[in-house]
């Protein structure tokens, strides 16, 4: 089993410049009867309930895993924990594409992901929220640097189309696409679903 990385945006909540952005990992972990991730070691960074959100929503979505759901757990674990106090808020999306990609149900190896998740009946109706300004998400990310292979960046629409986002934010925008990181604006966890779908890396 591969590793899966998943990269979360930092907001500042000290007025502080903006911090990079987490770094989360998906490894193999110990062979047990069970599919339930290791969540004991991001209690301690404040992603305890964003990782019990994207566990519910992913028992939502498979609530019949495959058979290797049974044979292997993922260790998760922060390879940068923050020094600063931040707001890691919009965590539970990028843990939930992570547990996904690690299960084999989506294509990715790496993944960027920020958004709160308002819970629905339908899961992938569920509609995504901006955590935080986006303009505080375009800083955080920005101090990855060049990517290879690209990077995806599945976001809210922060209360805008696709199109008046892409618009208000076009320099930062901008920046990222030369950086090799990919915007992708999704209103609902099933359209994050479909655009990490059409991604490969």
């Amino acid at each position: 089993m591969s590793r899966i990385t998943v990269w979360i945006p930092l907001a500042s909540l000290s007025g502080q410049t903006t911090a990079p952005p987490l770094k989360l990992l998906f490894e193999e972990g110990d062979r047990l009867v069970t599919p339930r991730p290791t969540w004991e070691h991001l209690q301690h960074h404040g992603l305890g309930s964003a990782a019990v959100q994207a566990e519910h929503l992913f028992q939502q979505l498979h609530p019949h895993p495959t058979r290797a759901c049974y044979r292997t757990r993922p260790y998760i674990y922060l390879a940068n924990p923050p020094t600063n106090l931040s707001n890691a808020n919009g965590a539970a999306l990028g843990i939930l594409l992570g547990l996904l990609a690690y299960y084999h149900y989506l294509p990715l190896q790496q993944v960027m992901a920020s958004g709160t998740i308002t819970p629905s009946n339908e899961p992938l109706a569920s509609p995504l929220h901006p955590g935080w300004p986006l303009t505080s998400q375009l800083q955080s990310t920005r101090q990855l640097g060049l990517q290879s292979p690209p990077l995806p960046f599945i976001l809210p629409y922060a209360a805008e189309s696709e199109k008046e986002a892409n618009q208000r934010y076009q320099q930062q925008l901008a920046t990222l696409r030369q950086l090799n990181i990919q915007p992708l604006f999704s209103a609902t966890l099933g359209q994050a679903l479909d655009a990490c779908q059409q991604t490969t890396n």
